[in-house]
């Protein structure tokens, strides 16, 4: 019920600052994705920076049948990870580490026509290759939203900057 009430507010404010729909990369890697997690969160601190936890190397060696590892068989231990993103669950980091290693053999498998992954997956094929556009190949306008109604150009952003210290271009910031 709060993550349905706080969607809500979410687009309404969205709505009221000029975005059409969320288009956040921040939002799907966070809320639609599940991928991208705070640091420290056992501070309580509203996080301003989000972090996709890093896939480190495979332990097994590379044959011919490629091996795609689970999030338990990484190099860089699972409770490690844990301490820095989820406060010690190490579920949650399983599970997130398993988001992107399904995606990473969803894109393999696309790649070399293999076929479907056989295990269960919790992302939609869709949501997968969204997910790799954004993290492999995204571009300028992708990866930043800036709001319809800002109609300030680079040198008055400046300007603005130099005589005022810090305000917003739209005047909504307080």
């Amino acid at each position: 019920m709060i993550q349905r009430l706080s969607k809500r507010l979410v687009l309404k404010a969205s709505l009221k600052h000029g975005l059409k729909q969320l288009k956040s990369p921040v939002y799907k890697l966070v809320k639609e994705w599940g991928v991208a997690l705070p640091l420290h969160p056992e501070y309580r601190t509203l996080p301003m920076v989000w972090y996709v936890p890093p896939l480190s190397p495979i332990l097994q060696r590379v044959t011919s049948d490629v091996y795609l590892p689970d999030a338990h068989e990484m190099r860089v231990p699972v409770q490690y990870l844990a301490n820095l993103f989820t406060a010690g669950n190490t579920e949650i980091l399983a599970r997130t580490l398993q988001r992107v290693l399904d995606m990473r053999e969803y894109m393999r498998r696309r790649e070399t026509g293999d076929g479907p992954i056989d295990h269960n997956v919790e992302l939609t094929e869709d949501q997968m290759y969204g997910m790799y556009k954004l993290l492999a190949l995204s571009k300028y306008n992708d990866r930043f939203v800036i709001p319809s109604d800002v109609k300030v150009s680079r040198e008055g952003r400046l300007e603005m900057q130099q005589n005022r210290g810090f305000a917003c271009p739209t005047g909504g910031c307080q």
